[in-house]
């Protein structure tokens, strides 16, 4: 991702600078000074009629000539104030509005203190592709003598196909137009095996519940640049880990150990650095976590209302518009703009549970103070789709040849179903799963009604995983599209990445194929 405007990197709930207070307006102050006028022009005319009106008697002995003048220095009173009004206060208006200026151009103007605010959605430490970005370092094993990068002060926490994940040390700063990181990342590169990757993410993504992973037999890669700019890769073993929650951030240290290395005859001090082993620690702070990683939110501040999400374009995302909730929840956008709760329930095993998808009803873009829709699940109807998941729909976008496929579709009948799932993990269950058509009472299910037939279908474009569907109960029929935008897909669904690339990519990949013949 490139751009031209580009800001510097700020740490989670950093201190806002407001800008200072605007000059007053024009008519600001030619209401001020309307109003010193009208008083000056009003003591003028009082002056001149007591100043008429204390000779009167004398002048005007008689009573009905004396009340004719004194009538007569009523009306030239009302019309002297009326007249010197507009005047006095065009003057007053300018002339107030001129010392405002000299003065505050003395003093200089006063900005409002900083005030405090929470970690806000745009906070999040990722990039367009997913990665997340934390403070940290690396700790080389000192028999290779490998040198860190100047200036690379943060580590990129990426992840491949395969869902292993990769650490780097990078350089970021954030674009303003988009909301993400821009960001490069350097050797050297160390690689975790998926099976531990998992555990760290997950521990990572709540680590006040979650436990420390334990030790799992992993593969691990140390690549560093050889001699002449080539990658040299170098397997490491006794890998072990440690998580642990710090003031809402998740500090992570993973230790490794060379595995080509030959062991020190000799014993080292306490405090001198093992020259085999690679350290690695970094910190990831609450709202990248939230928001890269599903975890739990509950300092969000008072919700309000906000214009419909509308998805961006593939080339243009932003950041402020992630459908993210509070409780690793993601939302898909409807025709409308209104959001619908997606819940995606991955299969257990081959006997186990077979999978599915719930899709929330229709709801208007409630946020909280940090940018994440406010966790509200009471809209209907509610369908939950048996044989269906997110996990599911990547899987089928892609042939057993590693083709990239941007359109799937998968219809059931409750006449095709069958009791047992034994034969496959993608074997449709005997249910085709039940809409629940209202809230129940006390927190309990509400009326509902089980599917007779089910039809998805879904399209992978430039607005993100299109997904349409159609069920069919004994008496009512439900159809509608929605779209999960790529500020989603990116975060939460990494199997989808590969076609994000395809579509980016200027000349189209020979590995996309449109649909599966």
């Amino acid at each position: 991702m490139t751009s031209a405007t580009l800001a510097p990197v700020t740490p989670e709930g950093a201190r806002e600078s407001r800008p200072p207070r605007p000059l007053r307006s024009f008519w600001f102050h030619l209401l001020v000074g309307a109003g010193i006028g009208a008083i000056v022009a009003a003591l003028i005319a009082i002056v001149f009629c007591v100043v008429a009106g204390v000779n009167a008697e004398a002048t005007h002995p008689d009573p009905q000539e004396r009340t004719a003048f004194l009538q007569s220095l009523g009306m030239a009173g009302l019309l002297m104030f009326a007249s010197t009004f507009g005047p006095m206060g065009v003057l007053f208006g300018a002339l107030t509005g001129a010392v405002v200026r000299i003065v505050r151009g003395a003093l200089g103007e006063r900005p409002v203190p900083d005030v405090p605010r929470g970690p806000h959605l745009t906070d999040a430490m990722i990039d367009a592709r997913g990665d997340i970005y934390a403070r940290g370092s690396i700790e080389p094993p000192p028999a290779l003598g490998v040198r860190m990068p100047a200036g690379a002060d943060l580590l990129r926490i990426g992840s491949d196909d395969d869902g292993n994940m990769t650490i780097s040390p990078a350089r970021a700063r954030r674009d303003a137009a988009t909301g993400y990181l821009d960001g490069k990342d350097f050797t050297p590169t160390i690689t975790i095996g998926a099976s531990l990757a998992a555990a760290i993410r997950t521990r990572v993504a709540n680590p006040d519940w979650a436990q420390t992973p334990d030790p799992i037999p992993t593969v691990a890669t140390l690549t560093t640049l050889g001699p002449l700019g080539a990658s040299v890769a170098h397997a490491l073993s006794d890998v072990r880990c440690h998580v642990e929650a710090q003031g809402g951030s998740a500090v992570v240290e993973i230790e490794a150990a060379l595995a080509d290395a030959p062991r020190e005859p000799t014993r080292r001090a306490a405090d001198d650095p093992d020259p085999r082993r690679i350290m690695v620690r970094f910190s990831v702070d609450r709202i990248t976590r939230v928001v890269a990683l599903a975890g739990i939110e509950e300092d969000t501040g008072d919700p309000s209302r906000r214009p419909p999400v509308v998805p961006r374009s593939l080339h243009a995302p932003q950041l402020a518009t992630a459908p993210l909730g509070t409780y690793g929840e993601i939302y898909g956008v409807s025709a409308d703009g209104w959001l619908r709760n997606v819940r995606s329930f991955e299969p257990r095993g081959p006997r186990g549970w077979a999978g599915s998808l719930s899709i929330g009803g229709s709801r208007p873009n409630f946020r909280h103070r940090s940018g994440l829709i406010v966790n509200d699940t009471h809209f209907y109807p509610r369908l939950d789709l048996v044989g269906v998941s997110l996990g599911a729909i990547v899987a089928a976008l892609r042939t057993d040849s590693g083709e990239l496929l941007f359109e799937t579709a998968v219809a059931f009948d409750v006449d095709t179903r069958t009791e047992d799932t034994a034969e496959s993990p993608s074997s449709p269950a005997a249910s085709l799963g039940s809409v629940e058509l209202a809230r129940g009472g006390s927190g309990g299910w509400g009326p509902s009604a089980r599917f007779r037939s089910t039809y998805v279908r879904a399209v992978v474009e430039d607005s993100g995983l299109v997904i349409e569907y159609r069920c069919e109960t004994e008496h009512q029929t439900f159809c509608d599209d929605f779209v999960i935008p790529w500020e989603v897909l990116t975060l939460r669904v990494p199997g989808l990445r590969a076609h994000r690339e395809a579509l980016l990519a200027p000349v189209p990949s020979s590995r996309i194929r449109r649909a599966r013949s």
